[in-house]
């Protein structure tokens, strides 16, 4: 039964990504991402008028497209990146595969920055779009034929009019004159099918019809996972309003009440984490619900634990060093009261020096190598390892005036100075985390 299920999983994975490879309009092999260029573009973008906006990355939106048949049974081209502006950020695909190349790709991210520098409030999508691009040849008449190469590349990739529907095509035509020309169309012909996207124009942001959209601001960076765990770019959030706490009145007996004074066994064996595959239950959600529900601080039961898991916390050595106490109440001392518990960090490992402390470093070190042990050779020395000649020929000399002494001949090297012993107690209770200052807290300064 495990082996069906396997190779039942097995044939959907290789099915899905066969179907969704065949029904894809993208080019993967020309694909450009959003992040390393996000401040260059951030850059462009201010330069030419921004008015201090910063590049974001766009959420998917829903499109009520044409799909062929390949693209109804994969489940695709349902929601497609597309960039807009807000009042602070120019909000471009997390990615860019539009076209076959990837030089026209990195093109459009910055075509698309340019156009975002010249827009304004959108009124009517196909109108501005044309006002804001003409406006932007006529400035800078070099970016024609970058802009005509990106049209020319893209005209190609759209869908043949003679394919579609009367009101589709006529959609169709009249979108592809607004690229050639931009301008001259005034007026857009209706149609109940959204046209295919066009990459190169700004869309409309995101909740304008929506009362709640002012709430939605910080929506994406409360939502924001470690890195890693969402690699789609935001997630589109909406706030619902919940009514869950205008429930009926619930009747009970207090007696029935149970009271639980037992003692809790809690499991801190291993280390406290996250469930793995919230990150990819909410990478399937094309949408997230927020409520607007506020919880009250003591609305929930929170424990907090002083004592880590067994799997980080420190290795002890032996079982510890007994130690008398003083106690002040029964006014004597108490012997082997305390035990002094020695222990060895787990998975220590030694860090570099900060370059801000090289130069102490260096200085103290030259303190310490003048007191360090050296050999000192002892001269006039009864016995010895070498004869000291000074010695002897002062002998000599003595004894040939009558006045010989006695002393040593000889020569012994000893180490006569002390070693240096030296201990570092350092305060790491909770203490050390109060700031000494507006830059540096006081676990800092001892560190260093």
């Amino acid at each position: 039964m495990a082996f069906t299920l396997e190779l039942e999983e097995w044939v959907g994975s290789v099915w899905h990504r066969f179907i969704t490879r065949r029904a894809s309009v993208d080019f993967p092999e020309a694909r450009v991402e959003l992040a390393p260029r996000q401040r260059s573009l951030a850059l462009l973008l201010r330069a030419m008028g921004g008015d201090g906006r910063g590049v974001e990355a766009a959420s998917e939106r829903d499109l009520l497209l044409r799909r062929s048949l390949l693209q109804q049974i994969a489940g695709t081209c349902r929601q497609l990146p597309l960039a807009w502006c807000d009042a602070d950020n120019l909000r471009l695909p997390a990615s860019l595969a539009v076209f076959p190349e990837a030089a026209l790709n990195e093109e459009l991210y910055r075509w698309l920055a340019l156009l975002a520098a010249q827009s304004g409030p959108m009124r009517h999508w196909g109108r501005d779009n044309q006002r804001w691009t003409r406006r932007l040849l006529q400035r800078y008449p070099a970016l024609r034929g970058r802009y005509r190469r990106l049209v020319e590349a893209h005209l190609q990739l759209r869908p043949d009019p003679a394919s579609l529907s009367r009101p589709e095509a006529a959609l169709e035509r009249a979108l592809c004159q607004a690229l050639r020309e931009p301008g001259s169309v005034a007026e857009f012909p209706r149609s109940e099918r959204a046209a295919w996207p066009v990459p190169l124009w700004l869309y409309p942001p995101l909740h304008l019809a929506s009362p709640l959209a002012a709430d939605l601001e910080d929506s994406p960076e409360d939502l924001a996972t470690t890195a890693g765990e969402q690699a789609g770019g935001r997630k589109r959030a909406n706030r619902i309003e919940d009514h869950s706490r205008d429930g009926g009145l619930l009747i009970l007996r207090l007696e029935n009440l149970f009271s639980w004074t037992e003692h809790v066994d809690l499991d801190r064996w291993a280390e406290d984490s996250e469930d793995p595959d919230s990150a990819r239950v909410a990478a399937d959600l094309d949408e997230l619900t927020l409520s607007r529900t506020r919880l009250r601080k003591g609305g929930g039961l929170k424990l907090h634990l002083d004592l880590p898991p067994a799997e980080v916390d420190d290795i002890p050595l032996g079982e510890g060093i007994h130690l008398p106490e003083w106690d002040y109440r029964k006014g004597r001392l108490q012997e082997a009261f305390v035990n002094l518990q020695m222990l060895v960090p787990r998975d220590c490992q030694a860090q570099p020096l900060p370059s801000r402390l090289k130069p102490s470093a260096q200085l103290l070190r030259r303190q310490f190598q003048q007191l360090r042990n050296d050999r000192q050779w002892l001269r006039q020395q009864p016995q010895g390892s070498e004869l000291d000649l000074q010695a002897w020929l002062d002998f000599h000399v003595e004894r040939a005036h009558g006045a010989c002494a006695e002393r040593g001949l000889f020569m012994e090297q000893r180490q006569t100075r002390r070693d240096l012993a030296c201990l570092l107690l350092a305060d790491v209770s909770m203490s050390t985390d109060a700031h000494l200052n507006d830059e540096h807290r006081v676990i800092e300064v001892i560190r260093d």
